[in-house]
């Protein structure tokens, strides 16, 4: 079952006489994938392991990192190792970025065009209903993509987004594949964890499991609507943003002409996502705002907009709006905040 959904997600023939580096972390879904694509993959394809180490856990994560190995070993295929310098107690969006910057890197030096990791279907759910609490636009409320460009000719791949949970699970118990379980998911420190563990047990307990089915459908609907709303955002944004330098860009008054305000603001995300800065901040109320200023004009106006997270600023010049980043030391490279939103 897990096999044939991820086939007709992902065919072989589009894999095939590449090298993709399959993210594992010992976990069931990673595990899942990575016992899968090695059963699917052709002698033409090279697989490798890529495995990073957050040092979060203590002996645990060191056990997670052995298992990865001697699963690695049993396989027959090659693994590439990272690991922080010491445990560091950061949120998720940082975890994320630090794992795919990682992941991005291996891949690069290895010359591979794909990185594939393992979400699935219940991922998706948990996405959504997050992005759809802290205020996302469109962009968040499609969830993750199956397929997302993080350019220099690598792809970010989730062969098993159209999967669920049980799924994953029977396919590791028709395998007899064991796993490492990750204690840390059954705590409430990080939002997922509080929205599958108690958001929608709560939902599902009012409304029938099929909740879940019914919030990747409206993903995949949106995801359809976000195909043409991306193409008229990057119009927009080529013939009307403009580049004042490296921590600025300019976005001009808005007119009747204007496009609707989520193209504008998928233009705006696109040119985040170009330099490097990072949306993991935003809520409703700061595009709210921001909406609110970029439609202001006249002398009672207010002169610049400061409240913006990833220390962003927008103020008000004769011709538009300047958006300025201020440098700070933790600037992370602009493909892990590309990947950051996913």
């Amino acid at each position: 079952m897990l096999e044939r959904t991820i086939l007709t997600r992902w065919p072989v023939e589009r894999w095939s006489h590449l090298t993709v580096v399959v993210g594992c972390s010992g976990g069931a879904d990673s595990t899942a994938l990575l016992v899968a694509l090695h059963r699917l993959c052709p002698p033409t394809t090279t697989l490798v392991v890529a495995h990073f180490n957050h040092k979060l856990r203590g002996a645990e994560s060191e056990a997670d990192a052995s298992f990865v190995r001697n699963l690695a070993e049993r396989l027959e295929l090659q693994l590439i190792e990272g690991n922080t310098t010491e445990a560091q107690l950061v949120d998720e969006a940082s975890l994320r970025a630090i794992r795919y910057q990682f992941l991005e890197r291996t891949a690069l030096q290895l010359g591979a065009r794909y990185v594939a990791v393992g979400h699935h279907a219940d991922d998706q759910v948990e996405t959504v209903l997050h992005n759809l609490f802290r205020g996302a636009g469109l962009s968040g409320l499609r969830g993750m993509s199956a397929f997302r460009d993080l350019g220099q000719d690598l792809v970010l791949a989730r062969p098993m987004i159209d999967a669920w949970r049980e799924d994953v699970i029977n396919f590791l118990k028709s395998h007899r594949q064991s796993f490492r379980s990750d204690s840390s998911n059954a705590g409430e420190v990080y939002t997922r964890n509080r929205i599958r563990n108690r958001l929608l047990p709560i939902i599902q307990e009012h409304y029938g499991r099929d909740v879940r089915f019914a919030v990747a459908n409206a993903a995949d609907l949106l995801s359809d609507v976000f195909i043409d709303v991306d193409l008229q955002s990057k119009r927009w944004s080529s013939d009307n943003l403009v580049n004042v330098n490296k921590q600025q860009f300019k976005v001009p008054y808005l007119t009747s002409a204007s496009p609707a305000w989520h193209i504008i603001q998928q233009a705006i995300v696109h040119e985040y996502h170009r330099r490097g800065w990072s949306l993991g901040g935003y809520n409703r109320g700061h595009w709210q705002a921001l909406q609110a200023f970029l439609n202001s004009k006249g002398a009672s106006a207010i002169a610049s907009l400061s409240m913006l997270p990833d220390h962003v600023t927008v103020r008000m010049t004769s011709d538009g709006f300047v958006f300025e980043r201020t440098p700070t030391k933790d600037v992370v490279p602009p493909a892990v905040r590309a990947a950051e939103l996913d």
